[in-house]
């Protein structure tokens, strides 16, 4: 089994949306991976209600998430690790040493796409997007980059591997 750590900063939003649509996908397909996902810091906030209410109609259920910090037994747990943003790629190479890999790059071969991501979450500040809408935009994107992360997550598994990458377990 393959084990999938995604990260981004509260875990409310982005890295449990990945979590959650990557079980979903490999139980559907039967596919050996485990998701699991985790923020940088916790905020004291959940996942917000309409974020959950949208996802249902993709089968998904958010409810009971329960957001968490990254710790070093966190990261070990997992084989590959992704952030959501450069932002926490970094975090997590300089604080755990652990190697990180961009979601954008993982899913699209891009590097961009925290540009993308930015562009999504400026339009809801400068314009007053409707949150229903920028949740939507998040969910399409994720949706299409499960199933390249799951073409690309076991190369990136193998090549860890081959190159003496301690992929689980402590930094030595």
């Amino acid at each position: 089994m393959t084990h999938v750590l995604f990260v981004c900063s509260c875990n409310t939003f982005r890295s449990a949306l990945a979590e959650h649509l990557g079980n979903l996908r490999a139980h559907k397909k039967g596919l050996n991976f485990q998701f699991s996902s985790c923020g940088t810091y916790i905020d004291g906030r959940g996942v917000d209600p309409q974020l959950t209410n949208l996802v249902r109609d993709v089968g998904l259920d958010l409810s009971s998430h329960t957001p968490r910090a990254i710790s070093q037994e966190i990261l070990d747990q997992a084989d590959v690790v992704i952030g959501m943003s450069q932002e926490h790629v970094d975090f997590i190479t300089e604080n755990f040493g652990k190697p990180a890999y961009l979601f954008g790059a993982v899913a699209f071969g891009r590097r961009d796409l925290q540009a993308e991501w930015r562009g999504i979450e400026s339009q809801l500040t400068r314009f007053e997007l409707n949150r229903h809408q920028y949740f939507q935009d998040i969910l399409v994107r994720t949706m299409e980059a499960m199933p390249k992360i799951m073409n690309t997550v076991p190369r990136i598994a193998r090549l860890q591997a081959q190159s003496g990458i301690i992929s689980k377990g402590p930094k030595p």
